[in-house]
């Protein structure tokens, strides 16, 4: 043992201060073998110290990488909020360097107990929704979503269908709830349905299929269930003209079953969301036209994050207080980090960077997320994207006429993403790719 380490296990500090932690402590020298532990360590590994003592602590914690804590004993890192298990236990680790940083003699480890994983059985599915959101949780700089929260929060006083606009990813699910839980609506069910996952035939049955059950009141059991509430329809655009005619009676307050001429009383709210122009698919035929007067009613366009300002920050923040909260990971990221995320497009916008928050404090070893982080987990999204489209914007153009390209597009549709990336033949997601890469703003 070397004369740092007898200085710091005969002085009175460390055994004080590890006797008196709340958490495990355990002190190991700069091989990686146990010198002490405090009680609840001992508690916790139920072991008696002669037994362990100047035993490799990798013996203990199997799951404990030996990289790693060779990076704290020979290069003075520092680790934080890594799980390691002992049998069946599981901890979070925050492993520190001891004396100095160039030279340390050995490491403290601080072992959180973590409760033992939720067993999933199968339980009975429940199939009501509960709209537990309030306006109160979108607080944000930007004037452009402030003022589609105005609307909406304006449009949840009064009982009339509801149109949202806007891209996949924006928070539009969590308004949509937020209209009925703030309404006259919000003792009665709630649900929603994404019309462009499912087939025609599963939409139809989900909501209109007429049973035995369903004979006396003429409403089947997903509508019966929120009868009174709110359905929130998201990528309406996707209902085949059948079902289009079937909500427009909805909206009326009439309930008309598969395979049947009937009429029945039915008293449920429409919220409706799409990321197509339907006045465009109206004039197309492939949207009716008074569904469409119908659901304009009150539209509510919700804008990209990327047009948002700061308000990718205040989310991002958000985002990671709650996974670090989740996970017993309590991380920041620093101000290059923050700087890194506000210059990603973000095509997925607040549902992608949700996503993303989670995977870096799940990931990282640290207390603070730094740009370089950052920056090597974005390329890793970025890598993970499916490769361009071979477009008149792609592949055999040289890079200045590909961006010229572009601009022109942008110009001749009046800077309107989503009518460029179709007059280019690209999606949307491409198109602010070949943007961010060619530096085009607009």
């Amino acid at each position: 043992m070397s004369q740092d380490q007898d200085r710091l296990l005969d002085e009175n500090l460390l055994p004080a201060l590890m006797e008196g932690a709340f958490s495990g402590v355990v002190y190991v020298d700069e091989a990686g073998g146990i010198v002490a532990l405090n009680d609840r360590a001992r508690a916790y590994l139920d072991c008696r110290f002669k037994d362990v003592s100047g035993m490799h602590i990798c013996h203990l914690f199997p799951l404990l990488e030996e990289e790693l804590l060779h990076d704290v004993l020979h290069n003075g890192d520092s680790v934080a909020n890594y799980y390691v298990q002992n049998r069946t236990v599981r901890f979070a680790v925050n492993i520190e360097p001891v004396g100095k940083r160039e030279a340390p003699a050995g490491a403290v480890i601080v072992l959180q107990k973590l409760p033992p994983l939720a067993k999933r059985g199968a339980t009975e599915q429940d199939y009501s929704l509960t709209a537990n959101r309030f306006f109160s949780e979108f607080q944000f700089a930007s004037e452009n979503f402030r003022r589609a929260i105005k609307i909406a929060k304006f449009a949840a006083q009064y009982d009339s269908p509801i149109l949202f606009v806007g891209e996949d990813g924006t928070e539009i699910p969590g308004i949509a709830k937020c209209i009925h839980n703030e309404s006259g609506r919000r003792k009665n069910g709630y649900a929603e349905l994404d019309c462009n996952a499912l087939s025609r035939e599963q939409v139809s049955h989900l909501l209109f299929e007429q049973t035995s059950a369903s004979a006396e009141s003429g409403l089947n059991k997903a509508v019966s269930s929120i009868q009174g509430g709110t359905l929130f329809l998201s990528h309406v655009e996707g209902l085949s003209p059948d079902l289009q005619y079937r909500v427009g009676l909805l909206i009326r307050g009439q309930y008309v079953a598969e395979n049947d001429i009937h009429h029945h009383p039915a008293d449920i709210r429409i919220i409706a969301s799409t990321d197509k122009n339907l006045k465009d698919l109206v004039r197309q035929n492939l949207f009716r036209e008074d569904l469409y007067y119908s659901l304009s009613t009150t539209t509510v366009t919700i804008p990209p994050l990327r047009e948002r300002g700061d308000d990718i920050i205040d989310l991002a923040n958000l985002f990671v207080e709650k996974y670090s909260e989740r996970f017993a990971k309590p991380v920041k990221l620093t101000r290059g980090a923050f700087d890194c995320i506000r210059a990603y497009a973000w095509p997925g916008n607040a549902q992608e960077l949700d996503a993303f928050c989670r995977k870096v404090v799940l990931s990282t070893t640290r207390h603070s997320i730094n740009e370089a982080f950052v920056r090597d987990a974005l390329n890793e999204i970025r890598d993970t994207l499916p490769p361009p489209e071979n477009t008149k914007a792609d592949s055999g153009v040289p890079t200045e006429d590909k961006a010229a390209i572009i601009r022109e597009a942008l110009q001749r549709n009046g800077g309107n993403r989503t009518k460029t990336a179709a007059d280019l033949g690209i999606s949307k997601a491409t198109l602010w790719r070949h943007m961010q890469k060619y530096g085009i703003c607009g």
